[in-house]
Order: structure tokens, then sequence, then C-alpha cells
């Protein structure tokens, strides 16, 4: 799925993957059942996290059901079943959801929950609200930790936005990392993109850095090349497959 991104044949893709998982996560649901085994759990955070990725309409809309119920009864939305209906609702945030997680994480006490709430924050799909995470990290609000785990947040779904970002704000986003890993870090969220004009970016960043860190450079431009052959010589027999056993 992460291949197809910005691909035509990704709505293809995800309805055909969304009809294989929909037997086992019927058989499960989203609440556990009486003696069921312990595994269980597993299987259905993954199978939830896997449909919301997916764009399933009724686990999207189950899991908004349920942020809204929390937000006015918290009690009702605990361990990881919030974690799950936090990751989907805000994947899948418009701004008045973005703004009300973006409340939760100004609020929380707890430091685990809060790291967890700001990351939130910069996983919508929606680019205008990753700008305004990207924005938000360069603020004093979020805690000088989690400013860099929002820009890597922005970096799953716009890696190129979220490195251009970085390199236009190179010595604030600096400040908030250890300087051993500095180059780590930018390596990183070039090195999740999908366009040809990161190879150019990067070049561009391993020149200003010492040459005993450009190895992770090398490592991200490496990534880069096998992700764009696999997308140009492998999703095209995956969409025939598909065409060829639909649903």
């Amino acid at each position: 799925d992460d291949l197809y991104e910005h691909q035509p044949g990704q709505a293809a893709f995800r309805a055909f993957a969304r009809a294989r998982l929909a037997p086992a996560f019927a058989r499960l649901g989203w609440d556990a059942r009486p003696g069921e085994p312990d595994n269980a759990a597993i299987v259905r955070t993954a199978l939830l996290g896997a449909l919301g990725q997916f764009d399933d309409p009724a686990v999207i809309a189950e899991a908004h059901r349920r942020f809204v119920a929390g937000l006015a009864a918290p009690d009702s939305l605990t361990g990881s079943t919030r974690q799950t209906v936090l990751r989907i609702v805000a994947a899948h945030a418009d701004a008045a959801t973005w703004d009300q997680l973006h409340t939760l994480a100004q609020r929380a006490t707890d430091p685990t929950d809060k790291t967890r709430l700001y990351r939130y924050l910069g996983s919508s799909n929606d680019a205008a609200l990753a700008d305004r995470a990207l924005a938000l990290s360069l603020t004093k609000e979020p805690p000088a930790t989690d400013a860099p785990e929002l820009i890597s947040a922005v970096a799953g779904n716009f890696p190129d936005k979220a490195f251009d970002f970085a390199i236009a704000h190179r010595a604030e986003v600096e400040a908030l990392v250890e300087p051993t890993s500095r180059t780590t870090f930018f390596a990183r969220i070039g090195g999740t993109s999908r366009e040809a004009a990161m190879n150019a970016k990067l070049t561009v960043f391993a020149a200003t850095v010492p040459p005993s860190a450009r190895g992770e450079v090398a490592k991200a431009l490496a990534s880069i090349a096998y992700r764009q052959e696999v997308i140009a010589k492998r999703l095209p027999e995956v969409d025939r497959w598909l065409a060829a056993h639909p649903g």
C-alpha cells in the first residue's frame, strides 16, 4: 500500500485488501469476547490498523463514533482500543477533529500519552493538516523531544513535504535533535520518498555533512532507488493481477 501511494492502482489494491481482511474482522469484531484466546487482541489491533489504512468506511466511521464518545466520557475509551481509535481517527481527521486531537495533546499529563498524541497530529492524510503539524513542531508547545517525532510522523504520508520543511528550518530542527543523530534524522525523512526529485535534494544535503556521516544519505538514496524500481516494474504486474482477480 505504501508503494501504491499516489499511484492510480491504489484504489483497486485497497478494495482487494479490504475484501480479503473483512471475513477475519467479522469474526473478531471491535471488542473482546468472553473466552477468546489472548492472540485475538493482537490480531484485532492489526486488522483494525490495516482496514483503517485501506480506507474501510465502516471501520473509519466506528472509530470516529468511539472517539466522539470518548471525548464525552474518557473512561469509555481506554487501553489498546483507545490507541487504535486515535490512530485511525488521526489519519482520517478533518480540521475540526485535528483540533480536538490537538486539545487532547495539550491537556495530556502522562508523558507517553502526550508523545503519542503529538505524533498522531502529524499522521493526517490531509496535506493542509500536515502543514499545520509541521508549523506546530517548531513552536514551544510540544516538548522538545516530541517535536522531531511530529516531523517524522508527517514524513510517513508526506516525506517530501517534511524534508523540505526540515531543510528550510534546518538550524531550528537540528537544535531539537542530538548532534550525533542529525544526519540520520534528515536522511530517514528523505529516504521514505517515492519521488525522483528527492535524489537531488539528498545529494545536496550530503555535501553539507561530514564525510563520515554520508553513509546514512547513501542508504536513503538506495532505499529510494529500490522503491522506485518496484513501483516502475512490479506494480504494473500487480495491477494486471488485480484486474484478473477482482474482489
